[in-house]
């Protein structure tokens, strides 16, 4: 479920402090104490899921940085939960927050700019290959396609292509393809369950069986997940 596993992204600022994005399971704690020197100004997850966000105490305490985050549960304290259009000025790097939820209920991306370079971090929002997963009942179908309509909006005011970070699998040269695509793959879902309960699927095992049957069987119980978002966002808005 995590591709190759976890991207970490540490950006670099000023005179070599390091802002570190997602800094990943416990194993990635002592690579990225080494790749920056242990200069690291602050610590920001996309949301609060381990695969993310397990080393992040760990690294926040050798290294005595924050950590930010929407979920106050993984915060350092009151002054570093995230909020929607915080922007942070680092030296030359300044860092957007955009709320995202969908995936999970506390997801953000960030845009993050310096000098001439900028680039979309979506964390698990959008990643960089397959689909990402709505992790029903934290996730909501709704607010996901509102985030992706969020997100496109943000790049689409930047006037320029935006390279698009996941949080998993490759980067993208341009933001605006991906977003499209992950939309109507969203949007074709939700036809291809609209045409199974028609043809008599009552919940979401049996929409699994029907609309998911060439899912690996690793897979199945992320396809529930998202079933389950989806018959909610249905029976939300019929």
């Amino acid at each position: 479920m995590t591709l190759g596993g976890t991207n970490t992204w540490l950006l670099s600022h000023g005179t070599g402090s390091y802002v570190v994005i997602d800094p990943g399971p416990l194993m990635h704690e002592q690579q990225i104490m080494s790749l920056t020197y242990g200069r690291i100004s602050g610590i920001f997850l996309t949301h609060r899921h381990g695969d993310h966000s397990a080393c992040a105490a760990a690294l926040a305490a050798q290294s005595q940085a924050p950590v930010f985050a929407s979920d106050p549960q993984f915060a350092s304290d009151a002054k570093t939960i995230l909020a929607d259009e915080q922007i942070f000025n680092l030296d030359d790097l300044s860092l957007r927050v955009v709320a995202t939820p969908g995936h999970t209920s506390d997801s953000v991306a960030f845009l993050a700019t310096a000098t001439d370079q900028i680039a979309l971090f979506t964390g698990d929002t959008i990643l960089g290959e397959g689909s990402s997963i709505i992790t029903f009942p934290d996730g909501d179908l709704g607010a996901y396609l509102q985030s992706l309509d969020r997100l496109e909006s943000v790049v689409r005011a930047q006037d320029r292509k935006v390279p698009l970070l996941p949080g998993h699998g490759a980067t993208h040269a341009d933001s605006l393809p991906l977003i499209s695509k992950y939309r109507a793959h969203r949007l074709a879902r939700l036809d291809e369950i609209r045409k199974a309960i028609s043809q008599g699927a009552s919940d979401a095992l049996s929409v699994v069986n029907l609309v998911y049957k060439d899912v690996p069987d690793a897979l199945r119980s992320a396809a529930m997940m998202t079933v389950e978002a989806q018959l909610a966002y249905l029976n939300e808005n019929a």
